[in-house]
């Protein structure tokens, strides 16, 4: 039966599988395979594989790529083709769908594969180990409950928005968009769902900055699917002449650390 859980348990999850084989006899290498740590929630994610696996007793060898799953998939060859025996690997793909060969090929090494951040692919349930990630789905689902909650308080109009997805091609970004348009069907409408080019505020300014005046008179709310992406389309709006908070209602999905548009009322 395959292990589904929450991403904060990613290390601790490893480690019980690790604790099953004949690694755990002996301090090993795991090899987490990883988008650039530039994406600060990426980078907290590190910290907290190095800070378990330093527990433990286990040496972490971590392998980035530039948000670019070719490259991510070259990463894998040239790690598996150097014989390096490891205790486990933990696998965060930049386009899930477009890395199951390289998910394959690491579960065909023998080696424990954990599938993190984007819930694995239907059908490739022989090719991981266990899910240590977050729940998209229920993430999309809680921004929509947030945005009708502040709907139903507020004393302004709401009805139609949209959503700034992640990029195309990560799985995420479709469930959270998934678990959203549920929550929301028939209690708002969604005009438009665009994809940016990243995960931080310079991608999702470029959206924002062209989607708010397109849809000018039209857009009451939008969803973006995290606080980089919120905090950009915050400024957006305020540059078409929006009040956050007031014209236009902005819910964000993942945090990133910084809460000042949130504190502020913008998001």
């Amino acid at each position: 039966m395959k292990l589904r859980v929450s991403m904060t348990l990613a290390a601790s999850m490893l480690a019980g599988l690790m604790a099953t084989t004949a690694y755990a006899e002996s301090k090993g290498t795991v090899v987490v395979f990883v988008p650039s740590s530039t994406n600060p929630y990426i980078g907290q994610f590190q910290l907290g594989a190095k800070e378990k696996a330093g527990e433990l007793g286990y040496d972490i060898k971590v392998i980035e790529n530039n948000f670019n799953q070719s490259e991510q998939d070259s990463q894998v060859q040239q790690q598996l083709a150097s014989g390096e025996t490891v205790a486990g690997y933990i696998w965060w793909p930049f386009e899930n769908a477009a890395g199951v060969g390289s998910l394959r090929a690491l579960s065909q090494s023998g080696a424990p594969v954990i599938v993190s951040n984007q819930y694995p692919i239907k059908g490739t349930e022989a090719y991981w180990t266990a899910y240590a990630g977050a729940n998209d789905f229920l993430s999309g689902k809680t921004a929509a409950e947030i945005l009708l909650d502040a709907c139903a308080k507020a004393d302004a109009k709401c009805d139609k928005g949209a959503i700034i997805r992640f990029p195309a091609g990560v799985s995420a970004g479709d469930d959270r968009a998934t678990g959203f348009e549920d929550a929301v069907k028939g209690k708002l409408d969604v005009i438009d769902v665009v994809p940016t080019a990243g995960f931080l505020e310079d991608e999702g300014y470029k959206v924002a900055a062209q989607i708010i005046p397109a849809h000018k008179g039209e857009l009451t709310w939008l969803y973006t699917q995290n606080d980089s992406l919120a905090g950009a389309a915050a400024q957006a709006a305020r540059e078409n002449g929006l009040t956050p908070g007031k014209d236009i209602f902005i819910v964000g999905g993942t945090c990133h650390g910084d809460s000042k548009h949130v504190k502020s009322g913008e998001i």
